[in-house]
């Protein structure tokens, strides 16, 4: 099996990389959540017990081999004492404050072994001295360097695009440090070496020189791959057209296969943050979306443009069409299209909050989504004839099996494995829990970063 193979969006998931919520969620307080992006802060058991869930059943479409904790790549990577050195270096280069303070905070964490620099560089460390009258004034817990709870949603930091992943440039200073962890993890674990040498990366903006795309952002969540020639970007609050001209040259210039990119062109606004808050592929023929926006409801609208890679450069033209109207008049892709939240508007709204789009497939038409969304589940069963299942909890036994509690009735992997029946063609939505998890502002979709899926 490749180590990187992404050419859709719902083909069978082989290989995903997760990160387990750990102390970096406890380290955040009230003071810190604009800063750091969240809405609320969470409740650390309650998170970890819902993404458990839903590791759990990426499982069966991955087999325990397929999953991969970026904690634990990162730890292997920085066994080599020179690449903690750099990596350290950059990580201080991102951080903000006095010269001094930097350095002897750098000299502090190359003292720790590579599993606990891990944990500084995710969950910060705790600060006692404050090193300005600002942080003297700011009257809070220090962190030297921040916690990057973010780190929770992998979707956004890096996305694998053929045998190849693109390293996000995020557009707000919290989520710096992430994309810089992913880039150390493509380019230096041994997991991702390629065998002709060749870049394991299509675009990296920490190898580029900051004066040729200066304020060029782009993150995962906005990146969504159609076919082996195609994507689907969104221009959102996080991603801007400089970032996304930068990866297109980028990919031609590598002779990258892709030959089009479809651009939707989104409000800047918190509550569609990604187009992945908005559009989800849940099979090659079906796809879940909110209405108000990308059908253009009121004020609301997506202009879409389409971008030829082409010999002679990028060519650019715009759509008139609905988005799934275009991709299927320029890809083919007959979609059927199911309203996130029903067909009623305050369903509509108050889901889309809550992260009813934000579908990730395990295999075509095997889906995961917050059971909150009833609404949505509701439209998926009715519309689509979806089978609808909630599996509430997972428990590990002693002996490392794992049990979970399935629409009332406690059940084995094993059982859970036969009643989904991954492979046979069936349409399963399976409802997991995210009364913690939503409140971070992020679904299914956004904590997974598939590695590998089968082709379509």
């Amino acid at each position: 099996m490749p180590n990187l193979h992404i050419t859709s969006e719902t083909g069978r998931l082989r290989s995903v990389m997760l990160h387990r919520p750990g102390s970096e969620i406890e380290h955040m307080t009230p003071e810190m959540r604009d800063e750091l992006l969240f809405d609320e802060i969470l409740w650390l058991p309650g998170a970890q017990a819902e993404h458990e869930v839903v590791s759990s059943v990426i499982e069966l479409a991955t087999g325990p081999q397929g999953i991969l904790y970026v904690a634990t790549l990162l730890e292997e990577v920085l066994a080599d004492e020179g690449l903690r050195r750099t990596l350290v270096q950059e990580v201080m280069d991102l951080e903000p404050g006095y010269e001094e303070v930097r350095a002897a905070l750098a000299r502090e964490l190359l003292k720790l072994d590579p599993a606990s620099l891990v944990t500084a560089l995710i969950a910060g460390q705790p600060e006692d001295t404050p090193h300005s009258l600002a942080e003297f004034l700011a009257d809070r817990t220090l962190y030297r360097p921040q916690p990057i709870p973010n780190l929770l949603f992998m979707r956004d930091p890096a996305a694998v695009v053929g045998q190849r992943a693109l390293i996000s440039s995020m557009r707000l200073p919290a989520r710096r440090r992430e994309p810089l962890l992913l880039r150390y993890i493509y380019h230096y674990h041994p997991i991702f070496a390629t065998g002709d040498g060749a870049e394991p990366t299509w675009w990296d903006p920490f190898a580029v020189q900051r004066d040729t795309y200066p304020a060029a952002h782009i993150e995962g969540g906005d990146v969504l791959v159609l076919n082996d020639h195609a994507l689907l970007i969104g221009c959102s609050e996080r991603t801007d057209h400089q970032g996304i001209d930068a990866i297109a040259r980028s990919l031609l210039h590598a002779g990258s296969p892709i030959c089009t990119i479809y651009v939707a062109l989104l409000p800047a606004r918190r509550a569609q943050m990604h187009l992945d808050t908005v559009f989800t592929f849940i099979s090659p023929e079906e796809c879940v979306l909110y209405s108000p926006l990308l059908r253009g409801y009121g004020n609301d609208g997506v202009r879409m443009v389409e971008m030829t890679l082409a010999r002679d450069g990028v060519r650019v033209q715009e759509h008139t069409a609905f988005l799934p109207d275009l991709l299927e008049r320029r890809e083919g892709m007959r979609l059927h299209t199911i309203e996130c939240g029903g067909p009623d508007r305050l369903s509509q709204d108050r889901e889309q909050w809550t992260d009813a789009a934000n579908f990730v497939a395990l295999a075509p038409g095997v889906v995961i989504g917050y059971e909150r969304n009833e609404a949505t589940f509701e439209t998926l069963h009715r519309q689509a004839g979806y089978e609808v299942i909630s599996v509430e909890e997972c428990v590990t036994e002693v002996d490392g099996t794992k049990r979970f509690l399935v629409d009332g009735e406690h059940v084995t992997f094993e059982k859970l494995g036969r009643r989904i029946a991954i492979g046979t063609g069936k349409k399963v939505a399976i409802k997991v829990g995210g009364q913690e998890l939503s409140r971070a502002r992020g679904g299914p979709r956004c904590m997974t970063m598939p590695l590998v899926r089968d082709d379509q």
